[in-house]
């Protein structure tokens, strides 16, 4: 299961997206990909240039040099988005539009962000489920019932966090080059990193 935010954090999301369209392609019954808000946040660009052009300003920028679009700083906002959609292969747009904003395994459920307390999984908000912060830090164990909550979105330093109830995958790795996975085998978890 991947977490999301396969775009902006450097300059190869094109190839990022280009390596996990073929991964879907090889196993498509055994690997799910999640949406992160950087995700969102292009395909929001790609709706509504004007309103959303802050994407370019932290991250983007680097995802449409990926994608061959020159000069993102100084072109208008839907110069950018006509090129950038004359460059994205059609896989790649697929792939965006495909992805989940949460998966369920036994007691796991596995999203970019976080969840709202006191909110049923199939009630919770696509913008909680991929911004949500503090709230859900906050949360009492409990808040959510059985359920333990693996996301990234927030780094922790760079040691992956395990507190039972909520697990938190993401170190960092667009900045301290360490990219984590937790295995869970049952009740047993272990992490591997990079």
């Amino acid at each position: 299961v991947f977490l999301g935010d396969y775009v902006d954090r450097g300059d190869a999301s094109a190839q990022v997206i280009n390596y996990l369209t073929g991964l879907k392609q090889a196993a498509p019954d055994s690997i799910t990909m999640l949406q992160g808000n950087h995700e969102q946040a292009m395909l929001d660009f790609i709706a509504a240039p004007e309103e959303t052009a802050n994407w370019i300003r932290w991250g983007g920028s680097t995802t449409l040099e990926s994608y061959g679009v020159e000069n993102p700083f100084d072109r208008h906002p839907e110069e950018l988005r006509d090129d950038l959609l004359d460059r994205l292969p059609k896989a790649h747009f697929a792939f965006l539009m495909g992805l989940e904003n949460f998966w369920r395994a036994g007691d796991y459920v596995f999203v970019h962000a976080g969840m709202r307390p006191g909110i049923p999984l199939e009630q919770q908000s696509d913008r909680d489920l991929l911004w949500i912060r503090e709230e859900f830090f906050r949360a009492r164990p409990d808040s959510f019932g059985d359920i333990c909550i693996v996301h990234g979105h927030t780094p922790d330093e760079e040691t992956p966090l395990d507190l039972g109830w909520r697990i938190n995958v993401d170190t960092g790795a667009f900045w301290t080059g360490q990219l984590t996975a937790v295995a869970l085998a049952g009740s047993e978890r272990y992490f591997l990193s990079t």
